[in-house]
């Protein structure tokens, strides 16, 4: 590596509580995460939830401004899944 190159830095961390989450019909579940500012100064992080149907996941906090060092436990509670959706 050249004297010129800039390593990339890792300032945000974003934890899962588990590494999988298993999705029923009419079950419950709640997704929760951990995001942690590792950065080297306050910021602002905008969440967002991909590669579900919108109705299987509720999302109440999209931004999120954390301190330098700050880390903040979100969750998204999920509604229940109608049968009906999976057919669809």
């Amino acid at each position: 590596m050249s004297e010129n190159t800039i390593e990339p830095k890792e300032y945000a961390e974003l934890k899962l509580d588990k590494e999988r989450y298993t999705l029923t019909p009419s079950g419950k579940a709640v997704v929760k995460l951990l995001l942690n500012n590792h950065g080297p100064e306050d910021d602002v992080f905008k969440l967002s939830v991909q590669g579900v149907p919108p109705a299987w996941i509720t999302v109440t906090e999209t931004v999120i401004s954390l301190a330098q060092g700050e880390e903040k436990e979100i969750t998204f509670p999920r509604v229940p899944i109608p049968c009906q959706s999976l057919l669809n």
